[in-house]
């Protein structure tokens, strides 16, 4: 037998690598089932693929879900027009060697993140009843990589089956809540791109704002790859504004002697939208008489603003009133808004929160944050 040639010889140490590589990542996920971002970057490193997907099926929902990119994509869009369609119906892997070219490429399916997409794997993973468990998709694959090393990566069907028996397979509602607010502001950041261009009378900076805008579009892209992201968008935007419809409105007393102090603030509480009623009072008496002539005390007034030097009644009586037991206000949150420290220092007990004055802006919205979080309000 003759020397086997330099070239023949790399070629076979190169299947050889490629074959232990594969088996290597068997071994990997068989003992690591437990942290998702060790596996992704273990598949993506041991293919030497640009992009994975590992796609769980939420059989609540009908849909399969990616944890790591937040990507999701509807079983009622899966048919044959796309190429993760025919492996889901087929299920079968398939192996796409030029994806643009096939008939049945789908870019909202099959590349939602509009890579530059050449090869592609989809690899459906199957109970024992024939049930597909989740998916697999490996895009961008090395040009190395041929039909006998598609077939080798049979070897995974068993870890990504415990993968995808073990995880838990429901989508995180609170994530998709979260990207309602994603994509309000880059529809903001779109119209700001579109006041920009009208406005600019430079080419050059028209070409940035055109690639500002391109880099919009591509992150929107990204995070909503579906085909029904419009009607998705519409339900969560309306998932989002029945929970802010459960959130009980804010009614607030403000009580100082000093006009301007009670303008400027109830001007700046003002564009809280969760305020509904801002009430005010000029002197300590004032104050109580709104308080007794409550109807519904038990929503009449959640915050008073308080002085403590006010004509007729301290804020400090006020405020212990509020606090005894036998009060029917005792749940009413305080905040003192006075700058005497001897005064503050002396009654810490009756005081919930302090504003001190000159009143500003961020001040103000840190004791509303700490409100809501420490008193659920």
């Amino acid at each position: 037998m003759g020397n086997i040639s330099p070239i023949y010889y790399i070629s076979i140490k190169f299947k050889e690598d490629k074959e232990m590589n594969f088996n290597r990542l068997k071994e990997q996920l068989l003992k690591n089932q437990d942290n998702i971002l060790d596996i992704h970057k273990s598949i993506k490193d041991s293919i030497g693929a640009k992009s994975v997907d590992i796609l769980f099926y939420d059989s609540e929902k009908k849909l399969f879900f990616g944890k790591i990119n937040r990507l999701e994509i509807q079983m009622k869009f899966l048919d044959y027009n796309s190429i993760i369609g025919t492996a889901f119906l087929s299920k079968r892997a398939h192996f796409i060697t030029d994806i643009r070219t096939d008939t049945r490429y789908n870019l909202a399916l099959d590349n939602p993140f509009k890579m530059e997409l050449d090869n592609q794997i989809v690899l459906p993973v199957l109970d024992d009843g024939g049930n597909i468990k989740g998916i697999l998709r490996i895009s961008q694959v090395p040009l190395s990589f041929d039909k006998v090393d598609f077939e080798s990566l049979s070897i995974l069907n068993e870890p990504l089956g415990m993968l995808f028996s073990n995880q838990n397979q429901s989508i995180d509602d609170d994530a998709l809540v979260d990207r309602v607010t994603i994509f309000n502001t880059i529809n903001s950041i779109k119209k700001l791109f579109d006041v920009l261009s009208q406005n600019s009378k430079n080419q050059e900076v028209e070409k940035l704002i055109e690639y500002g805008r391109d880099n919009i579009n591509n992150i929107y892209t990204y995070l909503n790859p579906n085909l029904a992201h419009i009607s998705k968008m519409k339900k969560e935007l309306l998932l989002v504004q029945n929970l802010k419809s459960t959130e009980k409105n804010i009614n607030i007393l403000i009580a100082d002697d000093v006009k301007i102090n009670v303008n400027i603030l109830k001007a700046m509480l003002s564009t809280n939208k969760r305020i509904d009623d801002i009430k005010l009072a000029y002197d300590g008496i004032e104050t109580i008489e709104l308080l007794n002539n409550c109807t519904d005390c038990e929503d009449y007034v959640h915050i008073i603003f308080l002085d403590h030097h006010m004509p007729g009644v301290l804020g400090t009586d006020i405020a212990r009133q509020i606090k005894s037991k036998e009060s029917k206000f005792h749940k009413i949150i305080i905040v003192s808004i006075t700058n005497d420290i001897e005064i503050m220092e002396a009654n810490r007990d009756i005081y919930d929160y302090h504003l001190p004055k000159p009143f500003t802006k961020d001040n103000i919205n840190k004791i509303m944050d700490m409100i809501k979080n420490v008193n659920n309000l």
